[in-house]
């Protein structure tokens, strides 16, 4: 073996030496010194069943060749509990030496070791082993994740679970997840039963989540929006809805003038702070109905009388909505929490009462009217999470003229410091560290839950050859070689199976012109292209290249185009994207879909290329069954 490795992140330094490198022999096992009761111990289990099963070893052993030596370096990891949450970088950090046919694996914590087996479990099934050297690999930011909305759109515990796991195997190590909306409360809640929607996870299968979770050092971060897209909750609670000075119900947002709205919300929170263990909450924010109107004082009275009761002459109701945050986040520090993030719009300028300063925004979008720049949240000294709609959002159905991101696009165009729109925020640039942009989520968004992924090619009209192309007269187009159906979409199916106006229409949260929901990517003049990290691939492994389900679902090409190409190692591109950044590209999927087949994502940079029909599934899906 010669080369770098092939790895999806690219790994940050390869120094190569002369030698045959590693490869796993038919009696090769992992030797853990530190021995069974070690924080490693786990980690070397599960990367011996990811190569086939090997043997594994406690104790100080001859380290023989194929072998792998599995070994904690440094102090980091002295007292460390195990599955311990990382507090830096450094903590991610790992060691890969191949020398003389054996592989020491060296971290300074089980984190770091649990990294390094992702990196020995993609080059085996890449390429069989790793050649002659020595790697050198740690993240660049702390926080690389996924955002869910369950809320719109329930998904199964499994399914869940398969995407925790292929999170990790991309050394991602963050799951947000949205349970809480106008169209559902999708998580058992035993203060207040009549809440849940009918399709929702037990409190037995989060704690399972959780468990795989902290296994995989995947944490999963809790969110409860309010005082907006409350929805689900409300509607056993008619007393707390929000009325404007009309007598107009706005659905989803909670009447925050009245005590007993933040005794309902508080009381979810203390129940779900005890469910969810980790440091992390999530307290929404976004999209206050009576803060989206053009004159808030005007058309909501009760909210501005109970601003000024409580903050004084000149107080307005964004006080008032800063205000009950604050208090929302004392709930939560009181359950333990001490990360504790918002989404940028319920961040507000001026005013008399000042957001928590410890408060983490969460940027998703500078397209709201008075959305306030990134560079004003870094300049007040905030940490700031990259979550920029124009290339982290995938969205169901693609509502309100908005598209799927692609791969190919992040690669080209985002770094963490693109926060807002496609231009890199405007601060020194000591100011856009780990410390302050720590990274952000590719969100997931169901908008329009029942909405199938649609192809963005129309019929024939990207096939190579002229003779695959849509004959005029004729009924129906020939089939492209680079498709499994013979149906194609005609008229105005092509783009999407009903007008613009029409989607409009069934998109919840419309508000007017140019405006829209949070989880709703804007619509950029981009063509897919099967390249990056979100190819439509399938490895040797069996799995696929990256992506939480590629291949089911998204924009195709109709041409077979080359698939698996990724940017040359080393190239900023790819030290930027992933590990280093953020994320992956997330596919939803239709509810009915066949289940994901195993294996893990980057599978293999030796792939083939899978076609895609129409109802999204693919040839390998058709092969399986």
């Amino acid at each position: 073996m010669t080369g770098p490795p092939r790895i999806v992140p690219a790994v940050r330094d390869f120094r190569p030496a002369d030698g045959n490198g590693w490869r796993p022999t038919k009696d090769a096992r992992v030797v853990v010194p530190a021995g069974q009761q070690s924080t490693v111990a786990d980690e070397a289990q599960l990367m011996a069943k990811d190569l086939g099963g090997l043997a594994v070893v406690w104790g100080k052993q001859d380290v023989r060749p194929g072998d792998v030596e599995v070994k904690l370096g440094g102090s980091g990891g002295a007292g460390r509990p195990d599955n311990a949450p990382p507090n830096s970088t450094a903590d991610e950090s790992y060691t890969l030496t191949a020398r003389d046919g054996r592989l020491t694996l060296a971290a300074p914590t089980d984190a770091g070791i649990f990294n390094g087996t992702r990196t020995v479990k993609q080059a085996v099934r890449n390429a069989g082993g790793l050649p002659e050297g020595t790697i050198e690999d740690r993240p660049d930011r702390p926080q690389r994740g996924m955002l869910l909305d369950n809320a719109r759109k329930p998904f199964t515990a499994d399914w869940i679970e398969a995407r925790i796991r292929q999170l990790a195997d991309l050394k991602l190590n963050q799951l947000q997840l949205h349970f809480s909306d106008d169209q559902g409360f999708r998580i058992q809640s035993d203060s207040h039963p009549q809440i849940v929607s009918a399709d929702h996870l037990t409190k037995d299968q989060v704690r399972h989540l959780i468990k795989v979770g902290q296994s995989l050092h995947v944490a999963l971060i809790p969110e409860i929006d309010s005082p907006g897209h409350l929805g689900a909750v409300l509607a056993h609670y008619p007393d707390l809805q929000l009325h404007n000075a009309s007598g107009t119900v706005l659905r989803g947002a909670i009447d925050i003038s009245k005590p007993q709205a933040g005794a309902l919300i508080d009381s979810l929170l203390k129940e779900f702070g005890q469910l969810f263990p980790g440091p992390y909450w999530h307290l929404g924010g976004d999209e206050y109905q009576a803060l989206m109107s053009r004159n808030p004082e005007a058309s909501y009275p009760q909210l501005a009388k109970a601003a000024r009761d409580k903050y004084g002459a000149g107080a307005t109701i964004k006080d008032l909505a800063t205000g009950w945050l604050n208090d929302r986040q004392k709930t939560v520090q009181a359950a333990g929490k001490t990360r504790i993030e918002a989404w940028n719009d319920g961040f507000f300028a001026g005013g008399k009462v000042a957001a928590d300063k410890n408060r983490t925004v969460a940027y998703w979008t500078g397209k709201e009217i008075g959305a306030r720049d990134p560079a004003e949240f870094l300049r007040e000294g905030r940490t700031v999470l990259n979550l920029n709609d124009e290339f982290l959002y995938y969205v169901l159905g693609e509502p309100n003229g908005f598209t799927y991101p692609t791969g190919e696009r992040i690669y080209q165009s985002w770094t963490p410091r693109v926060l807002r729109h496609t231009a890199p925020v405007s601060v020194p640039e000591s100011q856009t560290g780990a410390d302050r942009i720590p990274g952000g989520r590719f969100g997931s968004g169901a908008t329009t839950p029942t909405r199938r992924p649609r192809s963005r090619s129309r019929p024939g009209s990207r096939c190579r050859s002229r003779r695959w192309r849509r004959r005029p007269g004729t009924r129906a187009p020939p089939r492209c070689p680079g498709r499994t159906s013979r149906r194609w979409r005609t008229g105005s199916d092509r783009s999407g199976g009903r007008s613009r106006e029409t989607a409009e229409a069934a998109t919840p949260h419309r508000r007017g012109p140019g405006r829209r929901s949070r989880g709703a990517p804007r619509r950029a003049p981009n063509r897919y292209s099967a390249s990056g990290p979100e190819s439509v691939t399938r490895g040797t492994g069996g799995g696929t290249a990256s992506g939480l389900d590629a291949g089911r679902a998204g924009p195709v090409t109709c041409r077979n185009a080359p698939v698996g190409a990724r940017p040359a190692a080393g190239s900023a591109a790819r030290r930027t994207f992933g590990y280093w950044g953020v994320r992956m590209s997330a596919r939803a999927r239709r509810a009915d879909a066949p289940p994901v087949p195993r294996g893990g994502p980057g599978a293999g940079h030796r792939v083939s290329p899978v076609t895609v029909s129409r109802n999204g599934r693919t040839s390998d899906d058709r092969r399986s069954g």
